[in-house]
């Protein structure tokens, strides 16, 4: 529709606040996925992704339950060393988030090849003909440089660990805002309205 047929319509956001009102004590239990990328046959974690993290960890500490990792590895090279690299980064990890929690946290480590993962990526690209190759043969084509430089973008992609935080915590009116945003969403899933307005209303605050 051409503008000039449309006049502006400005929307002013009206919140309903009370600051009277309390957020209702409840227990409230969920994870949390932290993604981890590496570069290319690198077990270093980046400066920036340990900012990052460390900060969530730092958020959620008291209440932890269990940490998992998974670490992932593009799918050219050789599985065993792929294994072992990802065995490394696993550790890696490991150790970093015991810079930031002393607490006994159950972790569970797993480590794979990403397949799936690059099987989708693949789809909708100039390599999708790899679908269909067994992936002995892929990995085979895949010890070509040019090949691999040119699907770096996609590789890339695979080179990642997953953190996976289980937490559980009471949350209050004296709780942080992730903790009361939780309690929200739990509220909101629950179809309790008021709860959840109780739970927004501290958020707006």
């Amino acid at each position: 529709v051409p503008e000039a047929n449309l006049e502006m319509l400005y929307l002013f956001p009206k919140y309903i606040y009370n600051k009277e009102l309390e957020v209702l004590p409840d227990t409230f239990s969920g994870s949390l996925k932290l993604f981890v990328p590496f570069l290319r046959n690198s077990t270093t974690i980046n400066d920036l992704v340990k900012e990052y993290v460390g900060k969530k960890l730092k958020i959620y500490e008291p209440y932890l339950k269990k940490i998992h990792i998974k670490t992932y590895s593009s799918v050219e090279g050789n599985t065993e060393s792929n294994n072992k690299l990802q065995e490394a980064r696993a550790e890696e990890i490991s150790k970093f988030i015991k810079t930031i929690t002393s607490r006994e946290v159950e972790s569970k480590i797993e480590s794979k090849e990403n397949w799936e993962t690059f099987y989708k990526q693949i789809k909708n690209t100039p390599f999708h003909y790899l679908a269909k190759l067994p992936e002995l043969e892929i990995k085979e084509r895949l010890k070509k440089k040019s090949l691999i430089d040119s699907m770096d973008y996609i590789l890339a992609l695979n080179r990642l660990a997953e953190i996976e935080i289980d937490v559980e915590a009471i949350v209050d009116n004296q709780s942080s805002a992730e903790l009361v945003l939780g309690s929200y969403k739990k509220a909101a899933e629950l179809k309790d309205s008021l709860k959840a307005f109780r739970a927004q209303n501290r958020l707006l605050d």
